[in-house]
């Protein structure tokens, strides 16, 4: 991945104290994959650069996670399911509807 992939900043993240969790809203009509917006997300979690963290692909491979949620037959949102996978020390459940959820 490119530096250009990625978003300046990801003023979408909050962060939730009594669950210990941040959320983020992929936006499955936008011109970014869902895993471009993942390393966002981290990255902003991060406080880091998108390009300084660990490549996602160490993790899932991207396109594999791209896939997984791909809007086939024109809808713009995948119809259901969940990942749920361990990066950098945190637990992320990415939704079919298109949330983020990171803990640590």
């Amino acid at each position: 991945m490119t530096g250009s992939q990625f978003s300046d900043a990801n003023d979408d993240v909050t962060y939730d104290p009594e669950a210990n969790a941040y959320y983020a809203q992929h936006e499955w009509s936008s011109d970014d994959s869902v895993s471009v917006t993942l390393v966002t997300v981290l990255a902003d979690i991060m406080d880091a650069d998108p390009m300084s963290i660990d490549p996602l692909s160490t993790h899932v491979n991207p396109d594999a996670l791209d896939s997984l949620f791909d809007t086939q037959g024109g809808d713009s949102t995948p119809v259901s399911g969940r990942l749920e996978l361990p990066i950098d020390g945190y637990h992320v459940t990415i939704y079919a509807d298109g949330e983020i959820v990171v803990r640590p």
